[in-house]
């Protein structure tokens, strides 16, 4: 939204309850016909005062300074009128007792009575910027025993073009990863890179870092200048990388960009902690990191596509998983591999919303998922001058990493808060706690139960919603509530509206319990006869040796039965983990049941029962007797069967 701040300086002589009118208008004219009245406020009255002692300096003793305000134009003097008429009026810069400090040393004798008169102020809220407007302003003044209004002449017009209030300043950050992993008690070999995006700020960062464990080295830990080589840093504007190897003890790292800018801080703050997953089944962990939550459009002319970015930039961070990322939009919008050419695509840990492509649309939900696992984000479009108030929280929806039970511990839960932007149009209103003033607003953060919210933090512009804890083991998701309220650019108070966050737990897999199997082998599978049915090899006092060898028992125990031998009718142990039988090799193919099947039965320690199994087949062979053309041999199948009835 466009605007114009008006100031003048009131006349000397004003009556009592006096207004200034605003008259106004559009382009740059003389036309006075055309003006129409904007609006009045009140000129405020002027103080007259002695002084009391001769000066010659920019101190002046008042015997009073009741009203005085800081300021304030001074007349009473040949050179305090001269200046006051000019563009450089002499007002009061301080006041300290009854002493005043003046904007320009004066010579001033002593009890002189000198006028105090305040400027007057309005600002005019336009729907364009660049829109060139023409004012004129009067005093006027109503008798309150007659009723009758007396007016001023009107002032020398002034035309004057509207500009746009300042874009808010802001750093923020964005990094390829999300947590540090540890395997097998040591961490991974990662770096993570912290991108920095400085808006309307010309100062460089000062990059500081925190750590949350004991010891020497948890609270000074390096940032690089590279993921490899390169030098530390502590300033710049570019990006930066946290190492594994420096982050020593501590199970959380912190890492915050500040700029200080005309006496504003202005500060961005990523927490990095390290998730235990040398578990079975570690916490699948599945966001979106966006390059940018809004599409800009200047509404300036017909066009429906929005004006800026020409992109916008989504990215699938993962942990603990490398399945495919799927991506979906509602309203159905296109994402594309790259920023420009191409075909539409719904797949890729990298993809493109652009700006044709959002045409239309004022809100589109953007869902992520991979491996079960999705995360969603929101992208809207922000009109200028529209009138429009919204919010825009940086993390919409979260994952928390969760143990088997859902037990999330607080540094699970690092990262689980957000950013909170709310805009009229597309300006940005000031966060401010309990404030009531004009563009201003304020969060109420909702109580949901079985969580401890975050609470909110003033950083300027926006409000930071701290990250949540104490999250109930028994409950997998949550919908926290932020009641934004307060009021327009105008000073008018906007109706109250809530917004959401979402929270979904993202349970690590139980720990499968580790597969029983037996696996049955012989030293042979056959047994060949002569062509009369006898002599068979192996031979009868050789037999055939048969190994049950088995996994995952603690005591197993076995059992053999099947064809040509008598069953046994209980469990014994073996040699460790295994157990030979012998298989009686017939003498005559005759006393061979053919093929015979056996099996080896297990089961844990004495008792039980069977949990694996394992089943083969031992066959008889005869070479065939002369005859014609044909197959003098059959072909040879071998059996061979796996049952285990533990966990695969």
């Amino acid at each position: 939204m466009g605007q114009i701040n008006l100031t003048w300086k009131n006349a000397a002589n004003l009556p009592s309850s006096s207004v200034t009118e605003i008259w106004y208008a559009a382009g740059d004219t003389t036309d006075t016909s055309i003006r129409k009245y904007l609006g009045s406020v009140t000129s405020a009255p002027k103080i007259v005062n002695q002084v009391n002692g001769a000066v010659s300096s920019t101190t002046v003793t008042m015997d009073s300074v009741t009203g005085l305000v800081a300021g304030m134009v001074i007349r009473g003097t040949t050179a305090l009128d001269t200046a006051s008429l000019g563009n450089s009026p002499v007002t009061i810069s301080s006041i300290s007792g009854n002493d005043l400090t003046i904007s320009a040393s004066q010579t001033i004798p002593d009890n002189t009575r000198l006028t105090f008169l305040s400027p007057g102020e309005y600002t005019h809220y336009i729907g364009l910027d660049g829109s060139d407007k023409t004012y004129w302003l009067r005093h006027s003044y109503t008798d309150i025993k007659s009723g009758k209004t007396y007016t001023s002449d009107f002032a020398t017009r002034q035309a004057i073009t509207t500009v746009y209030p300042e874009t808010y300043r802001n750093v923020t950050l964005q990094t390829d990863k999300a947590i540090f992993t540890s395997e097998d008690g040591t961490l991974d070999a990662l770096t993570i890179k912290i991108t920095p995006t400085i808006t309307n700020l010309d100062n460089n960062i000062t990059w500081t870092t925190a750590g949350d464990g004991t010891g020497s080295g948890t609270d000074s830990i390096d940032l690089h200048t590279a993921a490899s080589g390169g030098s530390t840093t502590t300033s710049g504007r570019v990006a930066v990388y946290l190492r594994h190897s420096s982050i020593a003890n501590n199970t959380s790292v912190s890492v915050t960009a500040t700029i200080v800018e005309n006496s504003v801080t202005y500060a961005e703050t990523v927490t990095f902690p390290l998730i235990d997953s040398t578990a079975a089944g570690a916490a699948k962990t599945v966001r979106i990191r966006s390059s940018g939550l809004v599409f800009l459009d200047d509404n300036t002319g017909t066009s429906t596509t929005p004006d800026s970015p020409d992109w916008i930039k989504l990215e699938a961070v993962k942990q603990n998983t490398s399945a495919a990322a799927s991506w979906g939009t509602s309203p159905s919008v296109d994402l594309y591999a790259a920023t420009s050419g191409g075909s539409a695509t719904t797949s890729g840990d990298t993809v493109y919303m652009r700006k044709a492509d959002y045409a239309a649309n004022t809100n589109v939900l953007v869902t992520l998922t991979c491996d079960s696992i999705t995360d969603t984000t929101s992208i809207i479009r922000l009109s200028r001058n529209s009138g429009i108030v919204q919010a825009v929280l940086t993390n919409p929806a979260h994952v928390l990493p969760a143990d088997t039970d859902g037990a999330v511990s607080n540094t699970q839960a690092a990262g689980s808060g957000t950013d909170i932007r709310v805009y009229e149009g597309a300006t940005p209103l000031t966060f401010e706690p309990d404030g009531t003033g004009a563009g201003e607003w304020d969060v109420s953060v909702g109580n949901t139960a079985d969580i401890v919210e975050g609470g909110d933090s003033d950083e300027g512009t926006y409000a930071r919603i701290a990250d949540h804890t104490s999250v109930t083991t028994g409950t997998d998701k949550y919908t926290i509530t932020y009641t934004i309220s307060g009021k327009r650019l105008d000073g008018t108070s906007f109706t109250n509206f809530d917004t959401y966050q979402y929270l979904t737990k993202s349970k690590a897999g139980v720990a499968g319990a580790t597969a029983k199997i037996v696996s049955l082998t012989a030293n042979d599978y056959s047994i060949v006869y002569d062509s009369a049915g006898n002599n068979p090899t192996p031979n009868t006092s050789t037999d055939i040796t048969l190994t049950a060898a088995t996994q995952g028992f603690t005591a197993p125990t076995f059992k053999f039965t099947g064809d040509g031998f008598t069953d046994e009718t209980s469990y014994a142990s073996g040699s460790g983990s295994s157990k030979t039988f012998t298989f009686p090799v017939p003498a005559a193919i005759g006393s061979l049941t053919n093929p015979s099947a056996v099996k080896v039965s297990v089961q844990e320690g004495s008792s039980g029962g069977e949990v694996a199994s394992d089943t083969i087949s031992i066959y008889g062979v005869q070479p065939g007797a002369t005859g014609g053309a044909g197959a003098e041999n059959a072909e040879l199948k071998i059996q061979y069967t796996v049952v285990s009835l533990g966990l695969q």
